[in-house]
């Protein structure tokens, strides 16, 4: 689907997708902001450890065709991925890309989409498994470039909570936590 408006209202048009998944081999209920097509997206948190299974879904919503490269970084730096440079995406479709097919076995992945030509909208679904019983489906949402401060909103209070950090450049990052909570900041 793609969402276009006009109008004096259409600056702040805003679109969510959402899917309930009841089947056989997926259960969940799954929302993901519409994101607007761009140059760059973003992702960090994926596997394709065996039970994980990530789908990197890549739209060109453009009447032009676009060419995009997949960059990957797993747990120890850059991965070289065969078939995940200048990939074609024709105009007005979407490619799918099973990321244990590019990445077998690889864990705590980041990636970068980058267009080179045209512009696309990204998005990454996650699913887990235990051998054949669904454990669920999520969207990994797309997170901000690098940079040397970000803020990450929303964290639940309760249950297990992870936060993934990438650096992509050659050298080791050196990073500062600090948490904003109703107390005020603090750092672990």
């Amino acid at each position: 689907y793609a969402v276009h408006a006009e109008g004096p209202l259409a600056p702040g048009v805003v679109a969510e997708q959402y899917m309930l998944a009841q089947g056989p081999d997926l259960r969940g209920l799954v929302t993901a902001p519409c994101t607007a097509a761009g140059r760059e997206h973003w992702f960090v948190g994926a596997s394709a450890t065996p039970g994980h299974r990530g789908r990197l879904i890549i739209t060109n919503p453009n009447s032009t065709a676009a060419v995009v490269t997949v960059s990957f970084w797993g747990v120890n730096g850059p991965v070289d991925v065969p078939g995940a440079k200048d990939i074609s995406i024709p105009p007005l479709s979407q490619e799918i890309l099973v990321l244990d097919a590019f990445v077998p076995e690889a864990e705590d992945l980041a990636l970068r989409v980058r267009a080179s030509q045209g512009r696309v909208s990204a998005a990454l679904d996650y699913r887990e498994s235990d051998e054949s019983t669904p454990l669920g489906i999520s969207m990994i949402p797309a997170t901000t470039a690098p940079a040397t401060s970000l803020v990450v909103p929303g964290v639940p209070g309760h249950g297990q909570r992870t936060l993934f950090i990438h650096a992509p450049g050659d050298s080791d990052a050196i990073v500062t936590l600090e948490i904003l909570g109703a107390d005020g900041p603090f750092s672990p």
